[in-house]
Formats: C-alpha cells, structure tokens, sequence
C-alpha cells in the first residue's frame, strides 16, 4: 500500500526524523476546507507543539495557470511527524483518512526495523512471539512494564528519565515515542520494543541460536528434527491426557 504523500527527513528537535508535507496529506484525504485553516485548528485542538510535533517552513510558490493572482506567492508548509501525521489522519473519520494511517503505521515499522537492524523472522518460531497481536499498543505497554517490575507509571517514568505525560500517553493513548533516543532509553532497561510496536516478541537469545542451527541444517537434518519435534509434542500431549 502506498499514498502520494511523500516521506521526508527533516531536522526537528536536534534529530533528523521523519516527516510529512502536511499540505500534501490535506490533499489526500480530501478534506473539505482550505488548507490553512484546517491545520491551525488541528493544531490547536489537539495540542500539537511546533518544535516536537512540527516545524514551519516558509516557501516560494509559482501560481497556478488559471489563477488570476500571476505574482509568486510565500506560502507556510507545515512538515509534521509520523505521529502528528497518524492522528490528523484518524481524526478526520474517513476512508481515505484510515488508509492514510494504516500507510504511516507501516512506513514507521520499516524505519524502526531499519534502526534496530534485525530482521524479523516468522517462519520456525512465530508462535513463540505472536502473543500479543490483537492487543492495543498501550495494553503491551503497560505489561512490559509490569513485566519488568515496575507496579506504577510514576516509577517507570523515573526509570527512563521521562515524563508522566509521556508514559501517560503511551499507556493510555496508544502513541510511540518520536525521536530514537526515546527508544534508546527504553532498550537500556530491556523493554521489549518489538512486542510493543507490533505485538511480536523478540527473540531470546535460545531462539535465536535455534533459528541459527535451523538455518545452517541441510534438508535432510531440517527434515529429521521436525519429526523429533512432533514425536516429543504429541508425547507430552499423551502424558498430559493421561
């Protein structure tokens, strides 16, 4: 799935992120008032703040060949984050507007995937890490957290030297950190990003020497330790009816 919104990095915050022309993603979802004003007014009901959230850009623009106005204008582009990008587009309640976040979602997986440089593997273990799938971001969250023994947000947000606000809206509100030092913060105390992000766990350090072994295995060994496999399942599976 692809939209004809392009991605961009743009400096914000001190950090080269990705980020969205938000006149262009007006335009996708066919929003049914001018630009200008439909992007201040987002901005002001949802809290979004420039410098975090967004950066404003002065531009020069050619008009339009039937327009009556012939000098070159200044216009203000607003480059916003995949985040900012997701909820402006959730928000406006459409089709085109769905489209556009499930668009973003997946853009934002593969820039991650890219920071962490690991591949995701589905094949021999998936089950092991797919026990999240059908949970929302926050619900995942919120039992890493616990998992890792923290009983109240005030106490993880301390841990990772962030704010409640922050925890808060991750917890609650589903949202993902914007910058990738926020992630570093996070991997240094062993969260699980992957089961977060996407509802998969990642692989322990048995799996991956297993996924190794499996991979260095001819044919004919693959074959023979699938069938051990099955032979010790369907054993215990006995042992457990009786």
């Amino acid at each position: 799935m692809v939209i004809p919104v392009k991605i961009e990095s743009s400096a914000l915050g001190g950090e080269t992120i990705e980020t969205v022309n938000a006149r262009d993603l007006h335009a996708f979802l066919e929003v049914g008032r001018d630009f200008s004003n439909w992007i201040k007014a987002r901005i002001e009901r949802y809290g979004f703040a420039e410098g975090e959230d967004f950066i404003r850009s002065e531009n020069l623009r050619s008009p339009k060949r039937a327009s009556s106005k012939s000098r070159v204008q200044t216009v203000i582009d607003y480059y916003i984050t995949l985040d900012m990008a997701k909820e402006l587009s959730m928000v406006e309640r459409t089709a085109r507007g769905r489209e556009a976040r499930r668009y973003f979602i997946e853009v934002e997986k593969q820039w991650r995937a890219g920071l962490s440089g690991r591949a995701v593997e589905v094949d021999l273990i998936s089950d092991l890490r797919s026990d999240g799938i059908g949970k929302l971001p926050g619900q995942r969250f919120a039992e890493e957290r616990l998992r890792l023994g923290f009983a109240t947000k005030r106490d993880f947000a301390k841990s990772v030297a962030l704010s409640m606000q922050k925890i808060t809206a991750f917890e609650d509100f589903h949202a993902f950190p914007k910058r990738k030092s926020e992630y570093d913060l996070f991997v240094g105390i062993g969260f699980d990003l992957s089961y977060w992000q996407w509802g998969e766990r990642s692989l322990s350090a048995a799996e991956r020497e297993l996924l190794a072994g499996w991979r260095e295995a001819d044919k004919k060994q693959k074959s023979a330790l699938l069938g051990h496999l099955r032979h010790n399942l369907l054993s215990a599976g006995n042992d457990t009816d009786g």
